[in-house]
């Protein structure tokens, strides 16, 4: 993996666990194994990265909702080049980002014609909400059992 891929892999991890605002170059340039400034030599900005790593996700989950399968939620993810598995980690990582960073989402839509119209399309489109819907809900079960046994695992170190 060259040093650009592995800026883009570290991005697109970083900005999905921590959202936009919680993600530095410094983090990024962490996880890549290098540093702020060789970030900003492929990447002028967090923005710039941002961009890129966040038309990648909403392309994904669009993807998905059109041609998967509502109950399978998963994908082929080795050859999107990221580690994590669950389509729904990107869909709540999407829908916080339009709660959150708004003017940055929609920034890159109206930037992205084709993005957009395709968002547009999925936005009102009945079932492929409800797929998107049920990709939430996934997640928060997730969160969920992930805590319940965090809870009952530091319970049973306490006794």
């Amino acid at each position: 993996m060259n040093t650009q891929e592995r800026i883009l892999f570290a991005a697109k991890h970083a900005f999905l666990k921590f959202g936009y605002n919680q993600t530095t170059l410094k983090r990024i340039a962490k996880y890549s194994d290098t540093t702020p400034s060789r970030i900003r030599y492929y990447y002028s900005s967090k923005k710039d990265i941002y961009e890129v790593v966040f038309t990648i996700y909403i392309e994904m989950l669009i993807d998905y909702l059109k041609n998967c399968d509502p109950v399978d939620l998963e994908l082929d993810f080795e050859k999107r080049n990221i580690e994590y598995p669950e389509m729904y980690e990107i869909a709540w990582f999407l829908a916080n980002e339009f709660r959150t960073n708004s003017e940055q989402v929609y920034r890159i839509m109206s930037k992205n014609a084709a993005l957009k119209d395709e968002f547009h399309k999925v936005h009102n489109n009945n079932e492929l909400k409800e797929k998107f819907e049920n990709l939430i809900r996934v997640n928060v079960g997730v969160i969920i059992l992930r805590n319940s046994l965090m809870i009952t695992k530091s319970k049973d170190l306490a006794a």
